[in-house]
């Protein structure tokens, strides 16, 4: 397990200094919020600063560190960096630091989500959104829904961005509305 200062120290020069601290931002808060749902703390918390390390390269530099590892990107996601640096912070973290594939396929699904998505995706989505440096009415919702229901907070999330991009009259990718889907139908939902 690498430790996550160490972690911190590679990671602050290869991004600029707001992306940095966007990233240890939702790294603390997944932190957080593994610890009340049962989920490895030190390996969301390490997820959670390479989450957006993608958006510091280029998008052909993005679609090649995700082919070389093997991490799949489709059509739409190729088209937009904005998609595809996903994929490609899923790559990086998979080469440098060889985490578990949960948490690989936390950091690939943290933008547009997946179907099925398990808790180390739920806490990266959701850290993602509602980082304590964000402070929109929708993030402090969802904050204070993943204190008691990931599951719920999750949901709460997905349904937002989808509302956001309906209003601006935007694509919505079809792993997206599996994911708003997914969390619809599953049994025993809150």
């Amino acid at each position: 397990m690498p430790d996550r200062k160490s972690v911190e120290v590679a990671l602050r020069d290869r991004m600029p200094s707001r992306l940095f601290d966007h990233s240890r931002q939702v790294a603390k808060y997944a932190a957080h919020l593994a610890e009340l749902h049962g989920v490895d703390p030190d390996w969301i918390y390490i997820a959670g600063l390479y989450h957006d390390l993608g958006k510091t390269m280029d998008v052909d530099a993005m679609r090649g560190a995700a082919e070389s590892e093997r991490i799949a990107f489709d059509d739409m996601e190729a088209r937009s960096a904005s998609l595809l640096h996903a994929a490609a912070s899923a790559a990086l973290f998979q080469k440098d630091m060889k985490p578990p594939d949960s948490f690989v396929k936390a950091v690939r699904g943290h933008t547009v989500g997946a179907a099925p998505f398990g808790p180390e995706e739920q806490i990266l989505y959701v850290a993602d959104f509602a980082e304590p440096g964000r402070s929109y009415e929708e993030c402090e919702s969802v904050r204070r829904t993943a204190e008691r229901d990931l599951h719920l907070a999750t949901l709460e999330a997905v349904a937002f961005k989808m509302r956001f991009l309906m209003l601006r009259n935007k694509t919505i990718h079809a792993r997206s509305l599996a994911l708003y889907n997914f969390l619809l139908e599953r049994p025993g939902r809150g």
